[in-house]
């Protein structure tokens, strides 16, 4: 018997969104204080905010890199580029 198991529990939908939401939930036999749900294996509010601002400044910045890279290596190659 395995020591772990696997659940998926529903749980009431959520006001901002219109699908409902399901909680993971990987528990253990050996004690339920070792079982692991979304709300204790998620990072804490301060780095959740941290890492919000971080995204929000820096896809912006790759996504422009990659339009810019993109519009100054388009075209064909040809023999006079080459030399």
């Amino acid at each position: 018997m395995p020591a772990f198991s696997l659940e998926v529990q529903p749980l009431p939908y959520c006001s901002a969104l219109p699908l409902p939401i399901c909680s993971l939930r990987i528990s253990t036999r050996l004690d339920a204080a070792y079982s692991l749900t979304a709300h204790n294996a998620c990072s804490s509010p301060l780095t959740l905010k941290i890492m919000l601002v971080v995204v929000v400044l820096f896809v912006p910045i790759v996504l422009a890199y990659q339009i810019w890279t993109y519009h100054f290596f388009k075209g064909k190659v040809t023999q006079e580029d080459m030399i």
